[in-house]
């Protein structure tokens, strides 16, 4: 995911450490590790050119074949990702065909206050849905 995210950005990259900002010891360290525009109760996967974004990988999926379960799946990912970011990336099987990605994904975003982007990693290729083009 980071290795796509940055060809994509053409920039440097940073992978967060994953700091409980409930842990006393982690909250101090917080502001020492992470850049300043991480909110201070979310644990951000990545932070690139003042873009937080949160990956979310879903390689295990069942039954690639099961549409309808395949898009209650990654709308189900992309809701536990808003939680920490407005972009999120979300690296899917191979086997998953690009029209039930974008059903899945357009059908998220249609209806989606909190999420911007959505970056989907498949067959080494990052797939690009903007809200603003839905």
């Amino acid at each position: 995911m980071a290795v796509a995210l940055q060809k994509k950005f053409h920039s440097d990259l940073y992978m967060l450490p994953c700091l409980d900002p409930v842990n006393v010891t982690q909250k101090v360290l917080r502001h020492a590790y992470l850049p300043s525009g991480v909110p201070s109760n979310r644990n951000v996967d990545f932070w690139i050119k003042g873009n937080l974004i949160e990956g979310k990988r879903m390689l295990d999926i069942k039954n690639p074949k099961n549409e309808a379960a395949v898009v209650k799946s990654i709308k189900g990912r992309i809701k536990e990702a808003k939680e920490q970011a407005r972009q999120v990336i979300l690296e899917v099987p191979p086997e998953l065909s690009r029209r039930v990605i974008l059903r899945a994904v357009k059908g998220y975003l249609c209806q989606s206050k909190s999420v911007d982007v959505v970056y989907v990693l498949r067959r080494g290729k990052l797939l690009v849905y903007k809200k603003a083009w839905i």
